[in-house]
């Protein structure tokens, strides 16, 4: 089981460059072998090239031809948005231009924005490079910009495509038709997200014949590995609250209980194993579970704050004023709504 304690930010986008806008913007991301940099007309022979190849046009249903003047005052413009996110994608290996990604169209009284993504080539195809862009987007959507929900259009022949956006945890939406051609609308909440993350994870080191993820109702911990059912869930609340990095460390943590079996508990071999999946072995805050749903709010003389999911029958005072109780530092406990 992972409990709470004190946490960190999550690793995928740089929060220094946060502190520099309020929202949204496109903000340097790497993930593996990916480096995701602001669209800018640095690209722009790679970018006219690539909204202009027939293959790529099929697939993303492009019917128009576009000039190089067009894209140069298109590039030019992307510093200035301030309601969408333009992202070169980049080969860590290579250093060449990938292709490109897209949060646009954002919906302020949903919360939402759409996702769109093209690579540079064939040549890109089946690497991993769409499918390490989309997972590096998502996280900053969901931690970065608080998203509620991000959604996609993809041609409904374009199976490959439909694949990736699934395994990422894309839900099917309703179909619909424009100039001749049929769209399969998706999306995705930051549950969906996790969920996926979750079950790749696990397929990487469980069977997932034997073994199956599933979130839970705790609040007190955030992950739990049951032997008996062969279960690993993570809290709902937690997942939801917390960055999508630290659900990640919170599944290394449990698989690698599903692993080690339930005789090792938090023993060196159980770490052994959790550290070579990834597990940094950190400490995560309940505290933001607490002030969300914590139906009891307590406050001594001093301020210090405590929370309680049930309402408190015996009298307390405060930890952090005095050591032994003392009824100068006495909590007093409201009713939240």
């Amino acid at each position: 089981m992972f409990t709470l304690h004190s946490g960190r930010k999550p690793w995928s986008f740089r929060v220094e460059d946060m502190a520099q806008f309020a929202f949204p913007t496109a903000v340097s991301l790497d993930a593996g072998h990916v480096a995701l940099r602001a669209l800018s007309p640095l690209w722009i022979d790679e970018v006219l090239t690539m909204v202009n190849e027939p293959l790529l046009n099929d697939l993303t249903g492009t019917t128009a031809t576009f000039s190089r003047e067009q894209i140069e005052n298109w590039l030019a413009t992307r510093p200035a948005q301030t309601e969408r996110c333009d992202w070169a994608i980049l080969d860590n290996e290579s250093g060449e231009f990938a292709g490109e990604i897209v949060l646009n169209d954002y919906n302020a009284e949903r919360n939402t924005m759409n996702l769109r993504i093209c690579l540079a080539g064939s040549q890109w195809f089946d690497r991993g490079i769409g499918t390490a862009a989309i997972d590096a987007v998502l996280t900053y959507a969901f931690d970065g910009m608080n998203l509620q929900k991000v959604t996609l259009a993809v041609l409904t022949n374009n199976l490959r495509a439909q694949r990736v956006y699934a395994r990422l945890g894309f839900q099917l939406g309703r179909q619909y038709s424009e100039k001749g051609m049929r769209f399969q609308r998706m999306q995705i909440t930051k549950l969906d997200f996790v969920a996926a993350l979750a079950e790749r994870l696990m397929g990487e080191s469980l069977d997932l014949q034997k073994w199956s993820f599933g979130f839970d109702s705790g609040k007190r911990r955030a992950g739990l590995c049951d032997h008996t059912n062969k279960r690993i869930s993570l809290s709902k609340y937690m997942s939801t609250l917390h960055s999508v990095d630290q659900s990640r460390q919170v599944m290394f943590h449990e698989i690698a209980h599903a692993l080690a079996g339930v005789k090792h508990g938090h023993d060196a071999q159980w770490l052994r194993i959790a550290t070579d999946l990834g597990y940094r072995n950190e400490r995560i805050s309940a505290k933001r579970v607490d002030e969300e749903h914590a139906k009891w709010l307590g406050t001594c003389a001093n301020g210090h704050e405590y929370f309680r999911y049930r309402k408190p029958t015996r009298q307390s005072s405060c930890a952090k004023c005095s050591k032994k109780f003392d009824p100068a530092y006495l909590i007093k406990w409201v009713e939240r709504g």
